[in-house]
C-alpha cells in the first residue's frame, strides 16, 4: 500500500526576504512547484538560508546554506 501525506516546506533567512516562506504540497498532487524566490539583502556580507521540510508524521528534515553577497 502506498502512503501519501502532506508535506510543509518553510523557507528562512538571516538577511533578504522570501516571495514566500511557506509552501504546503497536499497529498493528492502529484507535481508540486517548491520553489520561492530570495532577494539578497542591499548590504553586502554573508547571509544564511534554510529550508525545513516537515511531513504529517511529525519527520522533518533541513538543509542550510551560506551565501555571499558582494554587491
Amino acid at each position: 500500500r502506498l502512503l501519501t501525506e502532506t508535506l510543509d516546506v518553510h523557507y528562512f533567512g538571516t538577511g533578504g526576504t522570501w516571495s514566500n516562506t511557506t509552501r504546503t504540497v497536499q497529498a493528492d498532487e502529484t507535481e508540486a512547484e517548491l520553489g520561492t524566490e530570495w532577494t539578497a539583502p542591499d548590504v553586502p556580507g554573508d547571509s544564511q538560508i534554510f529550508v525545513v521540510l516537515r511531513d504529517d508524521r511529525g519527520g522533518q528534515a533541513w538543509a542550510a546554506r551560506q551565501i555571499q553577497v558582494t554587491e
